[in-house]
């Protein structure tokens, strides 16, 4: 940015504006998406966007750069953006849908256009497919070759991803995860309900012994939505090992028949 353009930016910064009127639906479609939208926390991705198109200013991004905790920078994008007008939240639905990043795209599309009514959840095919593969997924361990994938793509969360890294050897902890897991399959509005990241994770924390990762990933993965599977797929698909390329493939497959 020249000196001009910063001139220029901070004196348009100093001019009052009218009050902000955010209408009912984009209020609605901010709290629908709050919690996926600090989950995935696109701050980053998306501040500079922000701060050109005059939805922030620099006072702003610097309060909410000065945050230590990454997560928290989004939190405090909300809270402003909820101080906003409709052509600001467009703006930063448009942001969102030009990131590179799958679950960053997906989530300004839903910003956007899905009924606030209607939450993000998985497909009733997704159970299916997933029943179809789940014990080959939890044998075969995919968890260490897709976290990195995952953690880019925002479908797992830092802290989430650390806990599962500390799980604990235990046999009855892996029984009963894979009884959460089952339950999760045959209750559906347990299966779609999102639970809390941070009691997720201090619950997979404690497990060392790899094969028990996978099981606990799987549980994490039942509170999502269809498109964090499509990147678990293409994880596991562009793995260099054979057999986890092999699921991957079966797994978008048995996606694909139930979904027909």
């Amino acid at each position: 940015m020249t000196f001009i353009h910063a001139f220029l930016s901070e004196l348009a910064d100093k001019i009052p504006k009218s009050p902000p009127s955010l209408s009912d639906a984009a209020l609605q479609a901010l709290e629908h998406c709050r919690v996926d939208f600090e989950r995935k926390n696109p701050y980053n991705d998306i501040k500079q966007i922000l701060r050109y198109e005059r939805v922030l200013t620099k006072a702003e991004i610097d309060n909410i750069d000065g945050k230590q905790n990454i997560a928290n920078r989004s939190v405090a994008l909300m809270e402003i953006l909820l101080t906003r007008d409709d052509d600001d939240i467009l703006v930063v639905c448009d942001a969102l849908e030009k990131s590179p990043v799958r679950s960053l795209n997906t989530l300004g599309k839903r910003m956007k256009h899905e009924n606030p009514d209607s939450p993000p959840s998985l497909s009733s095919v997704t159970p299916l497919a997933l029943e179809h593969c789940r014990a080959e997924f939890e044998r075969k361990n995919s968890y260490d070759e897709t976290r990195q994938t995952l953690r880019r793509e925002f479908v797992l969360i830092p802290a989430e991803a650390e806990n599962i890294n500390g799980k604990q050897n235990t046999t009855d902890r892996s029984e009963a995860l894979r009884e959460d897991c089952r339950r999760f399959l045959n209750d559906s509005k347990a299966s779609l309900e999102r639970l809390d990241s941070t009691n997720e994770i201090e619950n997979i924390n404690g497990m060392q012994n790899p094969a028990d990762r996978s099981v606990a990933l799987m549980e994490i993965l039942l509170t999502r939505d269809d498109d964090d599977f499509l990147v678990v797929f293409d994880a596991l698909e562009i793995s260099p090992a054979r057999s986890l390329n092999t699921l991957g493939k079966r797994m978008k497959r048995k996606f694909e028949e139930f979904k027909c």
